[in-house]
């Protein structure tokens, strides 16, 4: 019994780090898709200069 306990144990401490580190990989795409947004948003302010020059 106490091989089951450790199994149960063991399963769920994997289980919670790979929930843990799903939420750290959908926040870092967050971010990334963030910076992204922000560079395409630059450059087409920077192309509207260069137009109107």
């Amino acid at each position: 019994m106490n091989q089951l306990s450790e199994a149960v144990a063991t399963a769920q401490a994997q289980a919670q780090a790979e929930a843990a580190y799903n939420r750290q990989l959908q926040c870092e795409s967050e971010i990334l898709e963030m910076a992204f947004q922000d560079a395409v948003y630059r450059l087409c302010r920077l192309k509207e200069r260069f137009e109107v020059i």
